[in-house]
């Protein structure tokens, strides 16, 4: 048994109102065109959390938040679906982050000298591509414009 991560990615619509997108089809055109929401999954990897928020990290690498929080403005989907993982008082450390820093995270740190820092900013790196890939499946079917990387964020928290 260790730690693991649940993520939930969501993206601002037009109106700047939060909606869950994870891994799911869905037209920003029509909200109603939504396909079953789940969780974003994410391999179990204490670089990458002790990266993202300081969890596990017997490295002391540098990180990108702790422990800041659920956002005031969480979509309805990921509010519920934190709300049911703390009840059953396994979880710990929510937070978010934005793709601008994972990307900044991993400029700043890909050239360390230290090993772990750098392998971690490779993770980082690896996941904020996948984010990118993402935003690129998020399709308006009126215009074909894709979501901007941009107008995404992931929310998370941790359980053991």
């Amino acid at each position: 048994m260790g730690t693991d991560i649940h993520a939930w990615v969501e993206a601002k619509d037009k109106k700047g109102k939060w909606f869950t997108i994870n891994p799911r089809y869905v037209d920003l055109d029509d909200m109603n065109q939504l396909a079953p929401i789940g969780e974003y999954e994410i391999a179990r990897s204490y670089l990458l959390f002790a990266a993202l928020a300081n969890v596990r990290n017997s490295w002391s690498i540098p990180f990108i938040q702790e422990n800041r929080g659920l956002p005031q403005n969480i979509s309805k989907e990921t509010r519920e679906e934190f709300e049911e993982f703390w009840r059953d008082g396994d979880s710990h450390n929510c937070g978010y982050v934005l793709p601008e820093e994972l990307e900044l995270y991993a400029i700043k740190n890909r050239h360390s000298d230290h090993e772990k820092i750098k392998e971690a900013a490779e993770r980082i790196e690896k996941f904020y591509y996948e984010l990118i890939s993402l935003s690129r499946e998020i399709v308006s079917q009126r215009t074909g414009k894709s979501l901007n990387i941009d107008d995404i964020r992931i929310v998370f928290w941790f359980d053991n």
